[in-house]
């Protein structure tokens, strides 16, 4: 049964290199992909689960692609016409072309259904479960700008919904791409420009940190952008050098400049 091939590109607005407006903290890191498999939530949004090594550490995180209706765009606001992909989507869908060339929606033919241990929240462990593993995705490098979050805690009102405390926790979210060999974002890649926007990247955001919190020293206060999944374990720095091989199948000319 075809899972991914729904989520194509065609139709909807490409994304953009953005420094963004934010003065908070991150890095850009080499990692090589150890495990993707996919999920959906009791709400019914899609998502691909990550885990990461980075420097030798394991780093997580979970990204959703689609909304709740399992859309991988939103409409313009202005323009009903014109469809943006989810910034989730283009995370996962990046995350697949840097790795192996292919899209999300090219990953059905090497994906399996695979018994890995994933969080089980009631028993509080990691259990033996069955999931979708992205198979041609795995141990495959990928280069992540991710950034440091400061966000409130939360915790189970009378009704049972989770609302967000005055406590502080730091997380971490993949906010940008690159082609681990090349140096390329996807951007620069499509458009063939040289690779400079992952320099540009650093330069401004490295060592900053993104304050995402709702309640500020115990009062409501304005919210930052959300993150992409949910926290994710605290990288160290890395160097350059992340290893891996090349996906079968990878055309004789490369997207990324190689032949």
């Amino acid at each position: 049964m075809s899972v991914f091939a729904k989520n194509k590109k065609e139709g909807l607005t490409e994304s953009q290199d953005r420094l963004g407006m934010s003065a908070l903290e991150t890095n850009v890191y080499d990692a090589v992909i150890k495990m993707a498999y996919h999920s959906k939530s009791v709400n019914g949004a899609e998502a691909i689960n990550f885990e990461f090594t980075i420097n030798g550490r394991s780093y997580k995180e979970t990204v959703y692609y689609t909304s709740r209706e399992g859309k991988n765009y939103y409409v313009d606001k202005q323009d009903a016409n014109v469809h943006h992909p989810l910034p989730g989507f283009t995370i996962v869908d990046d995350i697949c072309m840097c790795a192996t060339e292919k899209e999300l929606a090219d990953q059905d033919d090497e994906a399996e259904e695979k018994t890995i241990k994933i969080w089980d929240n009631d028993a509080k462990a990691e259990l033996p479960q069955k999931a979708l593993v992205l198979t041609g995705l795995l141990n495959k490098p990928v280069t992540l700008a991710i950034w440091q979050n400061l966000e409130n805690k939360s915790e189970k009102n009378d009704k049972g919904v989770y609302v967000p405390t005055a406590d502080t926790k730091i997380t971490n979210s993949i906010e940008k791409v690159f082609h681990t060999e090349s140096g390329l974002s996807m951007v620069e890649a499509r458009n063939g420009h040289d690779a400079t926007f992952k320099d540009k990247w650093i330069e401004k955001n490295a060592g900053k940190q993104r304050d995402q919190r709702t309640i500020k020293d115990g009062s409501a206060g304005a919210s930052g952008r959300p993150t992409r999944g949910g926290s994710a374990s605290a990288p160290q720095p890395t160097g350059s050098g992340a290893s891996g091989t090349a996906g079968a199948g990878t055309p004789s000319r490369s997207l990324f400049g190689k032949k």
